[in-house]
């Protein structure tokens, strides 16, 4: 993966419950001085209110128990347009 197409203006942030998949992923990613990854949940995310412009969620939602709740409720989540 090169870094040419990421961005240099964008910041990108990945977060999941599964230590061993943030290690795979900051590793894959340690090119980009732009991406972080951080161990953690979706019932307490490490971030303040509307911290992001866009939010990505792939596979999560299918292991909560009340997911629209989830999401309203979720810190970080993009700011208002």
């Amino acid at each position: 993966m090169g870094q040419q197409g990421m961005g240099d203006m964008l910041r990108y942030t990945g977060v999941d419950v599964t230590e061993r998949y943030v290690e795979n992923c900051k590793k894959r990613w340690a090119a980009y001085t732009n991406a972080e990854f951080r161990c953690g949940s979706a019932k307490e995310l490490p971030f303040q209110d509307k911290a992001f412009d866009i939010v990505f969620n792939s596979g999560m939602l299918i292991h909560i128990d009340d997911p629209g709740r989830r999401l309203r409720s979720s810190r970080g989540l993009p700011v208002d347009s």
